[in-house]
């Protein structure tokens, strides 16, 4: 028996194109497309700069007071951390270094720990007055 669709008992019909696609039709669409696409790039291009100019153009001169002046003090630090420990630094150079005060008079800065132990060891100068200030 044969099936009413036209192929044998038991196999579905089998059907075919019988002529190929034809290739010209396909490369006129893809050119149209790729000059579509060109177009529309160099059209935003365009546009965008466009726009840019115009932008550009409606902007109000700089001040010129916005040119880089220093605010008025105080001013925020730019690198907190890195000025703290200048800071420290030079204070501990005072406190646990050597300098001339006065070299006439002989007046020398010591660091402190040597300060404490000569006060420890000496003790402090006591006023003749009894220590009162006054000249009663």
């Amino acid at each position: 028996m044969s099936d009413p669709k036209g192929g044998a008992q038991g196999t579905p019909s089998t059907k075919h194109e019988l002529r190929d696609a034809e290739i010209k039709p396909i490369v006129v669409f893809l050119l149209v497309l790729g000059l579509l696409i060109v177009a529309s790039f160099v059209s935003m291009v365009w546009f965008f700069s466009y726009l840019d100019s115009r932008e550009s153009a409606r902007d109000a001169p700089v001040s010129p007071l916005a040119t880089e002046q220093l605010p008025p003090e105080p001013r925020l630090q730019a690198t907190p951390r890195g000025e703290l420990d200048e800071v420290l630094n030079k204070d501990a150079q005072r406190l646990n270094g050597y300098k001339w005060i006065d070299q006439d008079a002989g007046v020398v800065q010591i660091p402190i720990e040597r300060a404490m132990e000569l006060i420890a060891e000496r003790g402090l100068p006591a006023r003749e007055d009894g220590g009162t200030g006054r000249d009663d």
